[in-house]
């Protein structure tokens, strides 16, 4: 029979674990982390794959607890760094601590193409959607947050090359 160290080490295995079998996530949330440590981290707890990505980087969701659900998911618009480490930071509390009776699926970056194009340089920073082609040859990419045809608050208003530019 395996000991519970040695399987706790076997389905974490870039993730550091203490005497007390709390799990540390890698990084110190005082600075933004890249797609591959982001995905490192989610495959280590068991993330499960739940789309791919045109530039095929993986879309992951982690599921924690047992419950009535809770959906979190982070990392929409490109720019918004913020996001995705927040939710990180909340799959790190909820590995260590569940919140009993309530089941968390959080999805830590929706936008992972845009999110590294907007990581690329000071001229990207400010990138905001995925890097989908689009019907214009002149604009690329889709703000996903956007991107609904159900009516919420109005008429559906496509804006192909709807971004910031900077002056």
């Amino acid at each position: 029979m395996q000991s519970a160290s040695s399987l706790l080490k076997s389905k974490f295995p870039s993730v550091a674990l203490n005497k007390r079998w709390i799990i540390y996530c890698p990084f110190d949330f005082k600075s933004f982390v890249g797609y591959n440590e982001i995905e490192a981290y989610l495959t280590a707890l068991g993330a499960r794959v739940i789309g791919c990505t045109k530039e095929q980087r993986k879309i992951q969701s982690l599921r924690i607890g047992d419950g009535p659900v809770c959906v979190l998911e982070a990392g929409v618009h490109a720019r918004e760094w913020a996001s995705p480490m927040a939710a990180l930071y909340v799959v790190d509390k909820l590995v260590n601590k569940p919140i009993p009776g309530l089941t968390w699926i959080i999805v830590p970056l929706l936008n992972p193409d845009g999110y590294e194009y907007s990581r690329k340089s000071m001229s990207t920073r400010f990138w905001k959607k995925n890097m989908n082609n689009t019907k214009s040859r002149w604009c690329q990419g889709v703000d996903i947050n956007r991107n609904f045809r159900i009516g919420w608050g109005g008429k559906f208003l496509p804006s192909y090359c709807n971004h910031v530019q900077l002056k």
